[in-house]
C-alpha cells in the first residue's frame, strides 16, 4: 500500500515538472524578446546647420576730396555744391527747350518738367513757370557778381553759387514760379503749387534741392522754388528713406562753406 502511494507521488511530480517546462516557468514566455534589438547598421542622421553664406562687407568708395569735382558732370546724379565744383568749370551740356515753363534744361530734365507741369495742371488747374533754368558759366559770373554787389559776399553766398559751383550750369535745375500769384522765391513755398511740388516732385525725378532747416548742410537758405532733377531712382530712394539732401544721400557731411 505504502509502495503504491510512493509511486503515485513520483508520477505526479514528474507530470508537474513537464507542465512547468512546457509553460516556460523559470524562463521567458514565447513571443517576448529575450535581448534588446540590435542597433541599426545605418547611423542616425545628425542635422547640421546650413553653411552661412559668406558675404563680403562692401567697402564704400572713397569720397572725392573737398575742392575736387564729383564724377561726370553729364550724370544726372552729379553732386555740385560748395565743396565740389563742376569739371570742367565751364561745362556746357546739351539742352532742350521746356515747352510748359519756358527756359532750357537737359532733354531728360526738360521732359520730366513738362510731365510734372502737366500733372500739376491736371490735378489743380495751376501750373509752373520758369524764373531761371540753365545758366552758363559766364552768365553765373554776372549773376553772382550782381548779388555780391547788392548784398555783399557773405550774404550772397547763402543764396547764390560761385561760377562753376552752380546747379543751374548742369542743365538739371530750374527756379520755378507759381501761376496762382506770379511769385517766385520764398513766397512760392506757401502757394498751392509750392505745396504740391514739395509733395510730388519726386514722382518725376525732381527734388527740392535746398530744403527748409538744412542750411547747415547745403550752405544755402530754404529755396522751395529751386528744383533739381536727379532721376526717378534717386528721387524715389530719397523720398522713401526720408533723405532731404544730396549731401545726406551721398553721406558727404555738410558743405556749408567753400573749400577756398
Amino acid at each position: 500500500m505504502i509502495a503504491a502511494l510512493v509511486v503515485i507521488a513520483a508520477i505526479a511530480i514528474i507530470v508537474t515538472a513537464v507542465v512547468l517546462v512546457a509553460r516556460g516557468i523559470g524562463g521567458v514566455e514565447t513571443g517576448e524578446a529575450t535581448s534588446p534589438p540590435a542597433p541599426s547598421s545605418a547611423p542616425s542622421a545628425t542635422p547640421t546647420p546650413a553653411a552661412a553664406e559668406e558675404v563680403e562687407a562692401e567697402t564704400p568708395p572713397p569720397l572725392p576730396a573737398i575742392g575736387t569735382c564729383w564724377g561726370d558732370p553729364g550724370d544726372v546724379t552729379v553732386l555740385v555744391n560748395k565743396h565740389h565744383p563742376l569739371c570742367p568749370l565751364d561745362y556746357y551740356p546739351e539742352l532742350a527747350s521746356v515747352d510748359s515753363t519756358g527756359g532750357e534744361l537737359r532733354p531728360e530734365a526738360a521732359n520730366a518738367m513738362n510731365a510734372m507741369n502737366a500733372a500739376l495742371e491736371a490735378e489743380t488747374g495751376l501750373w509752373l513757370f520758369s524764373a531761371s533754368a540753365f545758366r552758363s558759366y559766364d552768365t553765373q559770373i554776372s549773376t553772382y557778381g550782381g548779388w555780391v554787389e547788392q548784398d555783399g559776399q557773405a550774404v550772397a553766398d547763402t543764396y547764390s553759387a560761385w561760377p562753376g559751383h552752380s546747379e543751374h550750369q548742369t542743365g538739371l535745375a530750374m527756379d520755378v514760379g507759381a501761376s496762382s500769384c506770379g511769385c517766385t522765391d520764398e513766397p512760392f513755398g506757401y502757394t498751392p503749387e509750392g505745396e504740391w511740388v514739395a509733395q510730388n516732385a519726386w514722382r518725376f525725378g525732381f527734388i527740392v534741392r535746398y530744403p527748409q532747416g538744412y542750411e547747415w548742410m547745403t550752405g544755402y537758405i530754404w529755396e522751395p522754388w529751386h528744383l533739381r532733377y536727379v532721376g526717378p531712382q534717386v528721387a524715389a530712394t530719397m523720398h522713401d528713406a526720408g533723405i532731404a539732401t544730396l549731401e545726406e544721400y551721398y553721406r558727404t557731411g555738410p558743405a556749408a562753406d567753400y573749400a577756398g
